[in-house]
């Protein structure tokens, strides 16, 4: 370790990683909050936040000018710097099981978006969007891919946000049902085949035949 990034350990030092975070959201040529705002979100003095803009200029994360009364405005950022800075470490994504290349393709773009945006960016493959989120609300992964069709169902039953609409036909193309073949759907006690980990296809096959109670259901892995 050299000696300035030793100058990260020290109060100042830390203060700094901590306004790497807080600069991560903030676009370059946008006003910054006062230092005494700054101060106040961090938990420590004015002249320790001045500290750590300095601190962060000098490592080429961030370059900053006055304005006046206008106040200080952020010139440049350098994402991947603030980013390693801030020792948020890498961003871990489950993903559906990648059986098509539509979901493999959205991997290749996930990771290519982050790694553009300089956040270091891993996936896992989990399979079931209940099973995803529950990795999301116990700390295990940082963010899911869901259907926008789950999302909205689990939204409403977890303390989850969508951070981004990726558009329809992203996720999937579309949904279907297999029926074997000479099959009514209006024959007297099928048996349906159902995956409760996974929300759409529940409530899909549970939309599709609500009010039956003559339905023999299965469990079975929608793989």
């Amino acid at each position: 370790m050299d000696d300035f990034d030793s100058r990260f350990l020290t109060r100042n030092g830390l203060a700094a990683r901590q306004l790497a975070v807080l600069l991560l959201n903030h676009e370059p040529d946008t006003r910054l909050p006062r230092v005494r705002d700054f101060a106040e979100e961090l938990g420590c003095g004015n002249g320790t936040v001045q500290a750590a803009l300095q601190l962060l200029e000098e490592s080429g994360a961030i370059t900053t000018t006055a304005r006046g009364h206008l106040g200080t405005f952020l010139v440049r950022s350098d994402r991947a710097v603030l980013w390693r800075l801030s020792g948020l470490g890498t961003l871990l994504a489950a993903m559906p099981l990648p059986y098509s290349r539509r979901y493999e393709g959205l991997a290749t773009g996930l990771r290519g978006a982050f790694e553009q945006a300089g956040a270091p960016f891993a996936v896992t493959f989990m399979r079931g969007a209940g099973a995803r989120t529950a990795a999301l609300l116990e700390g295990k992964v940082d963010l899911v891919v869901l259907s926008r069709f789950a999302a909205d169902q689990l939204i409403a039953d977890h303390p989850v946000e969508l951070v981004a609409d990726l558009g329809p036909a992203t996720y999937v193309g579309a949904h279907g049902m297999l029926v074997r073949h000479g099959v009514d759907l209006e024959t007297p006690g099928l048996r349906v085949a159902v995956d409760h980990t996974s929300e759409d296809l529940r409530m899909l096959v549970e939309r599709v035949f609500a009010g039956r109670r003559d339905i023999e259901w299965r469990e079975v892995s929608y793989m």
